[in-house]
């Protein structure tokens, strides 16, 4: 089977023992624009429990209708003035 050349970095999942050791290499990763492994575009992230991306996701859900029911609420508060 013939693999067709990614245009997007792939994603290396490892699994550290010190979190010392972990933060020091997204530290140095943040610092390069572009990380590569044998050519081909590499990006390294911290990688989140299920649950934490659910609660990320919540977070900003919540704070989306918030910031949409206050526009809502200056717009008719403008709208009673006029």
């Amino acid at each position: 089977m013939h693999q067709h050349p990614r245009n997007t970095p792939r994603h290396i999942l490892i699994k550290m023992t010190k979190i010392k050791d972990k933060e020091k290499i997204l530290k140095a990763a943040r610092g390069k624009k572009q990380m590569t492994y044998k050519g081909t575009p590499i990006r390294l992230s911290a990688d989140f429990s299920a649950e934490t991306l659910q609660a990320r996701r919540d977070k900003d859900t919540k704070s989306y209708m918030h910031n949409y029911a206050t526009q809502n609420s200056n717009h008719e508060k403008r709208a009673q003035m006029q």
